[in-house]
């Protein structure tokens, strides 16, 4: 189907788009390379590669929660949130409350209008999304929400403490930047990852 073929490209590029994070010490950006390796990996397979899985569930959710990671990477996201906005379902967005290393803050997407796209909810301060510590709302959402989309290493190695709470609703899209976390996911550093939580 052609809306799902979308969504599958779509999410593929927001998941090469975490590869623009400059707050990793093992993880270097060369900005001069960085058009030839974005295109380079949306040519390459990926592992965990769960681009159906994730599509599928995107199409048939009501409600959807997409929690942002990278300020750099942002527009990827937006690009993916607008075909989910297309594909129906009602979306929710979570940003940092404050500014961490380089992630993008609930401030920062209200100026570039992500409120467009959907409700937008305040995070927490710490680098990951810790779901025990976040604002009561967003905990809410978190409990209630059809599906969501974790991007990012420091959201997946907080979430990935509370998977059972997540099981068959939860995707990590990120590209992975140091060992233990590629480790974890049985996956080569620097390759992207999108992996459904089955």
């Amino acid at each position: 189907r052609e809306e799902k073929k979308k969504l599958m490209r779509a999410i593929k590029v927001a998941a090469i788009g975490n590869s623009f994070d400059f707050s990793v010490s093992e993880h270097e950006v060369d900005l001069s390379t960085l058009k030839e390796r974005f295109e380079k990996s949306l040519r390459e397979d990926i592992y965990p590669d769960d681009l159906e899985k994730v599509a599928s569930k995107i199409l048939s959710s009501n409600t959807l929660l997409y929690i942002l990671d990278n300020s750099g990477e942002a527009i990827l996201d937006r690009l993916l949130m607008e075909k989910i906005v297309e594909s129906g379902s009602e979306l929710s967005i979570a940003a940092r409350s404050a500014p961490i290393q380089d992630d993008i803050t609930i401030d920062m997407i209200k100026e570039l209008n992500f409120s467009k796209l959907g409700n937008l909810f305040p995070a927490g301060r710490s680098t990951g999304l810790n779901p025990q510590k976040a604002p009561r709302k967003l905990q809410e959402k978190l409990e209630e929400t059809d599906f969501i989309i974790s991007k990012g290493q420091g959201n997946f190695e907080m979430l990935s403490e509370y998977e059972e709470s997540y099981s068959g609703r939860l995707a990590y899209i990120l590209m992975t930047k140091c060992e233990p976390v590629s480790k974890t996911l049985g996956t080569k550093l620097g390759s992207i990852v999108v992996y459904f939580l089955e």
